[in-house]
């Protein structure tokens, strides 16, 4: 989304530089004379009459009939300098008042060669930003929060970008960081897989000057669920570090009920079944595992990245080394990934490389022996909640 505009901005006269900065408005063109009014940072509202007969800021989308995009003004000139007429009429012109604050500072008053206060017409050159969904105006002080998709850790958006003068040369994006935001392409599309914090800038030569629009954007990570706390510390005293596992860490279960000991747990297990090399595969591990829910009251349901989780349930996902060993993530609340490799280890949202797991299916699982090969899927679980207390 892109709109050339080489016209002037609005100053009130005998201000110092910061007053003239918050009395900017946007003059856009229309047709036979006529233009548009608005403040520079928001396409959204414009310079209306009120009930009144004063001049205001409204909201240009607005039902009430004299807050309108066809609120048109003209622009006159006398050798004191320009004023804005309604409908050129001479009665209804737009008078700034000295020092007034944003949004305010006119009134309606009759056009004299008499005005010792009236507007001039400044041209510049500058660009800007803004958000292409709201159109709102990002700058470096705006932080703009996006949430990843889930399943393919991928969320495209956009920029629209406003620049006044004349383009010499081409306009160039940056990222701060680019696997926050991997491309930004010519028109303004962003395409962001990782989560992380970056520096959005777009740079453009005008009338020979280099100018610079830049925001700041948080990718974060959706989980979409009823998530446990990542909580290491519970899994890492004795009994529960040596004698529990990725089952027991994916179905938070640490005892059983009826003895309060500690659960040793396979898929299948609970249900009889008993697991050999040969029958780690995907088709009976997800079968042993239903058989568990069944026999031990537990939701256990596939599903898809985006699919939102049923009250109580959050994702796990399962992963393979064929007639080796199977192996099980739990989603986090801030969408991150967690495991426990087995007994005798620690909970840890890492990878085999040492990276945080934002997700297992892309996830470095080769620790040498085993090598987790196959991704097998995602998982609705509503766990056991079982956990063991050394009192």
């Amino acid at each position: 989304m892109q709109a050339t505009v080489e016209t002037a901005y609005v100053y009130s006269q005998e201000t110092d530089d910061d007053t003239r900065a918050n009395q900017i408005w946007k003059i856009t063109y229309v047709s036979n004379g006529n233009y548009i009014i608005r403040p520079l940072y928001n396409l959204s509202i414009a310079l209306t009459k009120n009930s009144s007969s004063y001049a205001a800021v409204a909201d240009a989308e607005s039902d009430d009939s004299d807050v309108s995009t066809n609120m048109l003004w003209h622009i006159c000139h006398n050798s004191f300098g320009y004023a804005f007429k309604l409908n050129g009429d001479n009665t209804q012109t737009i008078i700034p008042v000295l020092n007034g604050p944003t949004g305010v500072p006119l009134y309606i008053g009759t056009w004299g060669s008499n005005m010792y206060c009236h507007w001039e017409l400044e041209s510049t050159c500058g660009i800007f930003l803004r958000d292409s969904t709201t159109l709102k105006t990002v700058n470096s002080s705006t932080e703009k929060c996006l949430e990843l998709g889930f399943s393919k850790n991928y969320t495209e958006w956009g920029l629209a970008y406003e620049y006044y003068g004349s383009l010499i040369g081409g306009m160039s994006w940056s990222s701060t960081d680019s696997s926050v935001a991997t491309t930004v392409s010519y028109s303004g599309d962003v395409y962001s897989y990782f989560p992380g914090e970056s520096v959005i800038k777009l740079s453009a030569t005008l009338n020979g000057t280099v100018y610079t629009a830049r925001f700041t954007v948080d990718i974060q990570l959706n989980a979409l669920g009823y998530e446990i706390d990542f909580e290491p510390d519970l899994w890492t005293y004795d009994p529960v570090y040596f004698l529990t596992n990725c089952y027991s860490y994916a179905l938070n279960t640490q005892t059983l009920v009826e003895t309060l000991g500690i659960r040793f747990i396979n898929p299948g297990v609970a249900s009889g079944h008993t697991l050999y090399s040969s029958n780690i595969n995907a088709d009976d591990i997800v079968e042993y595992t239903t058989d568990d829910a069944m026999t031990l009251g537990f939701l256990f349901i596939s599903c898809s990245g985006a699919d939102e989780c049923p009250e109580g349930a959050y994702r796990v996902a399962l992963v393979i080394d064929p007639q080796n060993d199977y192996h099980w993530y739990r989603q986090n609340p801030d969408g991150t990934w967690s495991h426990k490799r087995g007994y005798g280890t620690c909970v840890t949202n890492l990878d085999a490389s040492g990276n945080i797991i934002y997700d297992p299916n892309d996830a470095d699982r080769d620790y040498g022996d085993p090598n987790y090969t196959e991704f097998v899927g995602y998982y609705f679980v509503i766990p056991l909640n079982d956990m063991y207390s050394a009192d």
